[in-house]
């Protein structure tokens, strides 16, 4: 019978104890990159308010658990053109945000936010069929939505977004609560809620596909 305890394995196993140690250390936590200073994205914009059902139709239930396929019909009533006109918006080559008036009220189906990071966020090394990381804007976030996006790798703000339009390219200063447009003109400000928030998305991301490090074999 196998006697020994845990409390005994990291003096006698040398992979157990580095287990230990990473774990003591949280190098879970603050081995991961820290947000960029700043963040250059183009604009999404579905002007008025977007709900759940909107993002992950009733109608399309059935597939909710194939995210790749469920996310096909993300917008598909509420702006038919949607996923053709993000296609497009990633073609310019930076991160795509998703921006609305109102953004996620309705039901909580967490389907509604992995549609969304699937169409904007970032692949999860090791992780099929998800993705994480994204950058959502709205003059209002329902309150499980925002929960939700944070805790799946994104970044929800809550700020003005009257100025903002699709295809315009801001930059997003998360340690400066600002956004600007290309001539640097601030173009809203914001208060992150919560205060943490931030350390919190950099180190559940990702924000570009090479930020997660690859593990040492």
């Amino acid at each position: 019978m196998l006697t020994t305890t845990s409390s005994t394995l990291p003096s006698t196993t040398p992979h157990a104890q580095a287990v230990v140690e990473a774990w003591a250390a949280a190098t879970w936590f603050t081995n991961k990159p820290l947000l960029p200073e700043a963040i250059t994205v183009t604009v999404f914009k579905v002007p008025g308010e977007t709900n759940t059902d909107d993002l992950s139709p009733a109608t399309h239930a059935t597939t909710r658990p194939d995210i790749p396929l469920h996310a096909l019909a993300m917008l598909e009533t509420r702006m038919p053109e949607g996923l053709t006109l993000l296609a497009q918006l990633k073609a310019k080559g930076h991160p795509v945000a998703y921006v609305g008036d109102v953004v996620g009220t309705g039901s909580s189906r967490k389907s509604a936010i992995n549609s969304v990071l699937w169409q904007i966020g970032a692949d999860i090394p090791f992780v099929p069929n998800k993705r994480g990381g994204g950058y959502i804007l709205g003059s209002k976030i329902a309150p499980i939505f925002f929960n939700t996006a944070e805790d799946s790798g994104a970044l929800p703000i809550e700020c003005d977004v009257s100025g903002l339009e699709t295809g315009q390219v801001i930059t997003i200063y998360p340690y400066q609560s600002q956004i600007t447009d290309q001539s640097g003109t601030c173009s809203s400000s914001f208060e992150h809620q919560p205060e943490t928030i931030l350390d919190e998305v950099a180190r559940r991301g990702p924000h570009s596909p090479t930020d997660w490090p690859l593990p040492h074999r």
